[in-house]
């Protein structure tokens, strides 16, 4: 914090407290001449309501003048201001890593998403209407120093709790676990670029931004869908084992409303809806008889909601099929090794001016139920 900003928040701070003070020895005054029936004079209410109106207004002068937790920086612009890529400007031959600070793994595994490492806003902006979200923004994060997590994971449980009359015998639920090892896997990629390129720091962040964690992202995005399909149960086998009547003439949105019914019924509560883009265009342009858009507005802008859950589109969800449940509650991502940079040069990268510059992670999903995730085929 600035050292002067620093003085002046002090000083309001002093100046707070001793109006609090001033207040507190006028509200002790009224409070003695009520016990006593004593006539509280114009003069005491007027200052005790300007003494209230300063304290307001000093309150409020103090949180205005706090200065705001300052966001993670986005990777491009951790690169290119760490003193490992200022050195390495002037060298060759050698590499250097950029590495994501322990405050940034630390804040995401605490009570952000993914998203909040991976280059993204932390999930308390995913609102805003020019943020579209994606299956990073849904799934909660965590960390491990292993090279594989062991967990347990709910296979069936049977719910026989009842009303027991006194000295009877208790009924005994179910539930049904296995022990799950789950490796964690590296993502990484790398692409070439101009070594002159190295004295313009903002295309290199740029450059950093829009394609080495653009690419990671939508991998780990890919690894991530494709698990929860491998696991997550079937619409037929859902309706088998409900009886729900009429599902395979329903259309997509009110099946839709079923897969979050099946999750519910897991005792899981759906958080997202999970579309190819091709099927999400389709329920958005739906329209009625008199040719209005049924779900979406043209005009609008934001993520589209159905049946109040948000729909995510990703290009890893395979077309014709919605994926619905608990992104949050039901999984997690493990982080290993949280995303860093290095560049450096490869093969005939120096006598051809290229540098390389590549970034990875290591991570793992932890399924906790699959039966939170219901696979509908549209």
């Amino acid at each position: 914090m600035d050292e002067e900003l620093k003085k002046e928040l002090d000083q309001l701070a002093v100046n707070l407290a001793a109006k609090q003070d001033e207040l507190k020895a006028l509200a002790e005054e009224v409070k003695g001449k009520l016990e006593h029936n004593e006539k509280i004079s114009t003069d005491t209410k007027e200052s005790a309501d300007e003494a209230i109106k300063q304290v307001n207004e000093l309150a409020q002068l103090v949180k205005r003048q706090k200065v705001p937790e300052q966001k993670a920086k986005d990777w491009g612009s951790q690169v290119i201001n760490s003193e490992e890529f200022k050195a390495f400007e002037g060298r060759n031959g050698e590499r250097m890593q950029v590495k994501a600070p322990a405050s940034l793994l630390a804040s995401a595994t605490g009570d952000g998403s993914v998203a909040a490492f991976m280059g993204r806003d932390k999930r308390d902006n995913i609102h805003l209407p020019q943020r579209k979200l994606t299956v990073l923004d849904l799934i909660r994060a965590g960390a491990t120093s292993e090279n594989a997590v062991q967990y347990s994971r709910e296979t069936s449980f049977v719910n026989n709790a009842d009303v027991v009359a006194e000295g009877a015998k208790r009924p005994q639920s179910t539930l049904t676990m296995e022990s799950v090892v789950d490796l964690v896997e590296e993502i990484a990629h790398s692409l070439r670029i101009s070594k002159i390129a190295l004295s313009d720091s903002k295309r290199i962040q740029s450059f950093i931004n829009g394609r080495l964690m653009t690419g990671l992202n939508k991998k780990l995005e890919a690894k991530i869908v494709a698990k929860l399909l491998a696991g997550a149960k079937a619409d037929t086998e859902q309706v088998t084992t409900h009886g729900v009547k009429g599902y395979e003439n329903a259309n997509i949105i009110d099946k839709i409303r079923y897969g979050i019914l099946f999750s519910a019924l897991e005792d899981y509560y759906a958080t997202a809806v999970l579309l190819n883009p091709f099927d999400s265009a389709t329920i958005d342009l739906t329209k009625d008889k008199q040719g209005k858009h049924l779900v979406s507005n043209p005009t609008g802008a934001g993520n589209t909601n159905l049946w109040s859950l948000p729909v995510v589109e990703s290009n890893a969800q395979t077309k014709g099929s919605v994926l619905v449940g608990d992104f949050d509650q039901a999984c997690m991502l493990t982080i290993r090794e949280a995303p860093y940079i290095e560049l450096g040069y490869n093969g005939n990268d120096f006598s051809e001016g290229m540098i390389t510059v590549m970034s990875q992670l290591r991570a793992v999903l932890e399924v906790y139920n699959y039966g939170a995730f219901n696979k509908l085929a549209v």
